[in-house]
Formats: C-alpha cells, structure tokens, sequence
C-alpha cells in the first residue's frame, strides 16, 4: 500500500514538474513573439510616426533573428518608411530587397535607391544606382526624374570607382588615408554590386570595399561585405581569403573566439586543400593562447 502511495506520488509530482517546464517553455516563447505582435498591432490600430517607428524596429530584429518570412517583412518595412519619408530607414530595406530578391519591382527600387542615396548626399552611390537603373530600363517611368535629380553627364561606374579609390589618398589623415573618402569608396563599391551584380568585377569591388571598411574599422560593415561575396559569388577566387579575414576579424578585432572557431572550422571543410588551411590550422589550435604564450611557443620553436 505504501508502495503503491509513493508510485502515486512521485508520478504525480513528475506530471506536475513536466506541465511546469512545458507553461515556462511556451511562455518563454511567447514572450519572444510578444514584442513584434505587440508593434504590429499597436500601429495597425493607431497609425502614428511613434508606432511605425516602435514596428519597423520589430521588423529589423525579426529579419536578423530569421523570423517570418525575410521577404514580406523587409517589403513591409520598405512601406511604412517610405510613407513616412524615414530616408535612411529606407535604404536599409531596398539594399537587401535588391540584393537577394530579383524580381519584377527591382528596377523600380533601384530607381527609388538612387533618389534616397541622392536625399542623402551619397551622391556617387546614387549615380551608379542611377545608371543601373537606365541600363535596364533606359524609357522606365523613373528614368526622367532621375535624370534630372541626379544628373544625366554619368561617368563609366568603373571609371568613377577608379577615381573615387585614388581620392582616399588625397589630403590623409594621420592613419594615411582621407575617411571621407574611403566611406564614400564603400558606398560606392557597394552599389556597384547592387546595381550589377553579373559584372563580371562586381566582386573584386566588394572585396576592395570590405578591406576598405577594415582599414575604417567598420568592422561589421566589413564582416558584411565579406558575407555578401560568399552568397553570391563563391567561385570568386578571393572568397576563401574573405572567410579567413572574417575569422581573423572576429577572433582578433571584435574578440569573439567561438565565432572565430566556427568560421576558421567551416573554411577547412570548404577549402581543405587550400594554401590557407596551415595558417587556420595554427590559428585554432592557438586560439585559447594569450599572445605571451604564442610568442614562448614561437621562440621555442626557434631553439
């Protein structure tokens, strides 16, 4: 009898620990999607500058975390800062639009980049986006405005790439280079890939653009550009090397050892012939050492 009380009571007090876990596990849940379904509701019930705001915020954590459908939300966010003229809130959606959604409405995007760049006084940007947008739809409804807000004398995009990167080195500061114009040449390159991403050195463009952000230390701008060449363009012959800087960026600029191992452990399985692989090997296999350690090692070595 007591046996039977006690099977009774444990099974009993299991039930209740596992109804527990299973309320904090849905709660925990809900608790994550509360916030973005709390921002929709709220601007779809008061639609204010306030409330559009709160949402499109929602609506970047909701793309970076992976939620939803990345499309419809980044389309969803696009509207609302267009219809309250959050400029660069817009470019912030079309960038990614275009990137990775190549459809119909394309043309008309780039066409609206370009005039958001222009706003912005990104006009290099804005002129190469321009001249994408021509290349595709030279009689489009856009091609006027565009003419007349950004200019209709465009030079050749490589030759004002070209122009742009010799400018980083007019008047340096004391690090050797012009900032201004080094932002601008990321900004530049950028679109250059956007607005072309078949060209053929659409590429190498990015490439120089994130060793650019790197010697800015814009870091996560660079760690950017590098993921951006590796989606689209894994046969470039310097994708492999942006997947080392990127470890090594990781590791040694922003200090974020896990991450460092996870991207040095994904190159060896991507590239385990390439002439990198002994440097990422030492690299892991080192990367708890303080850097006293590594040069005791080295100096060992040496002997």
């Amino acid at each position: 009898m007591k046996i039977t009380y006690l099977l009774s009571a444990l099974l009993l007090a299991l039930t209740t620990s596992f109804t527990s876990c299973k309320s904090d596990t849905s709660s925990a849940a809900n608790d994550t999607a509360a916030p973005f379904e709390m921002a929709k509701a709220a601007y779809e019930k008061e639609d204010n500058a306030a409330n559009a705001k709160a949402y499109i915020e929602n609506i970047r954590k909701a793309v970076v975390n992976g939620e939803g459908d990345k499309k419809a939300l980044l389309e969803t966010g696009l509207e609302i800062a267009e219809k309250y003229k959050m400029g660069p809130t817009a470019v912030s959606f079309f960038m990614p639009l275009i990137k990775d959604y190549q459809d119909a409405n394309t043309p008309e995007h780039i066409a609206k980049l370009a005039s958001a760049l222009k706003d912005l006084g990104r006009d290099n940007a804005a002129e190469i986006m321009t001249q994408s947008y021509l290349s595709q739809a030279p009689e489009g409804k856009f091609a006027e405005l565009l003419k007349t807000k950004v200019g209709s004398d465009l030079k050749n995009p490589s030759d004002r790439l070209k122009e742009m990167a010799e400018a980083v080195f007019v008047e340096p500061d004391k690090y050797g280079i012009n900032r201004k114009s080094a932002q601008r040449y990321v900004d530049a390159c950028e679109a250059y890939a956007l607005g072309f991403p078949k060209a053929n050195d659409a590429p190498t463009y990015l490439y120089r653009g994130a060793e650019m952000a790197r010697t800015l230390k814009t870091y996560n701008k660079a760690l950017a550009i590098y993921d951006w060449i590796a989606e689209k363009y894994p046969n470039y012959e310097k994708t492999p090397t942006t997947l080392f800087l990127k470890g090594f960026m990781l590791e040694n600029e922003l200090a974020d050892k896990p991450k460092a191992k996870e991207v040095y452990q994904s190159f060896l399985k991507l590239y385990p012939n390439h002439e990198l692989t002994d440097d990422i090997n030492f690299l892991l296999e080192n990367i708890d050492k303080s850097d006293k350690e590594i040069m005791e090692m080295i100096e060992q070595k040496k002997k």
